[in-house]
């Protein structure tokens, strides 16, 4: 592997302080940079890969448009996780607290104090839905929590899709006094949980968010939901 300094900062450019790029040459070509941001203290290393012989003047341009262009720390309040094209924007004050990568399957979980953002992909759905209604298979799936929390609802559109719109909770006895605790002291305590499953039939996958909130950020779902792009 062969690794060279590369200027990818040029003019016109978004400038990232104290950026240092490079490109190297292996059985594959790319270009790389890595800084450190003033503003969040993230370190960030990126690499833009492509077939070999493909360098010169164009693919630098194109490498540092690309890499320079990389937004290394929230805005506008929200973060864009993404694995294996599914893209999610979740509150910049949730931190990743799980994840599953699997063949039919990416999920990813969020946690902030003592409430929770869960947002998954199944792929092939026409399969999963072949025997089974939509309805049927979140039973099947999602049963178990649904059901820990009483969460029950009807049909909907969620997206323009096939969706069901699930609300529940099931705070009785100490959990009630523990809450009534939590808002005298102005702290949130989670205890509703909302879901929203759906069918997106062009590209044959099923959705599913659901947020384990106060009951003041009910409306979170949607909002997540609403920045979901299938």
């Amino acid at each position: 592997t062969v690794i060279v300094v590369a200027d990818l900062t040029g003019r016109g450019k978004r400038k990232k302080s104290g950026a240092k790029c490079f490109h190297w040459k292996a059985e594959l070509e790319g270009y790389g940079a890595a800084w450190v941001c003033k503003d969040c203290g993230r370190t960030v290393i990126a690499q833009l890969m492509m077939p070999p012989g493909q360098t010169g003047a164009q693919a630098e341009a194109f490498a540092g448009a690309v890499l320079m262009g990389i937004d290394d720390h929230p805005s506008g309040g929200w973060t864009l996780w993404s694995a294996y094209g599914l893209d999610v924007r979740v509150p910049e004050d949730f931190s990743l607290s799980g994840q599953k990568l699997m063949a039919g399957l990416i999920e990813l979980e969020f946690a902030k104090e003592t409430e929770q953002i869960k947002v998954a992909r199944w792929g092939m759905a026409s399969v999963a839905l072949k025997r089974k209604s939509l309805k049927d298979w979140v039973g099947s799936q999602l049963g178990k929590e649904l059901r820990k929390h009483g969460a029950t609802g009807d049909e909907g559109t969620v997206k323009g899709h096939e969706g069901l719109l699930l609300e529940g909770s099931n705070v009785g006895g100490v959990q009630l006094l523990q809450r009534f605790i939590a808002h005298c002291r102005e702290q949130l305590y989670a205890d509703r949980l909302t879901a929203r499953p759906c069918h997106c039939e062009p590209m044959n996958d099923i959705y599913y968010v659901q947020t384990f909130v106060d009951r003041k950020n009910v409306e979170l779902v949607d909002d997540i939901v609403a920045r979901i792009q299938c």
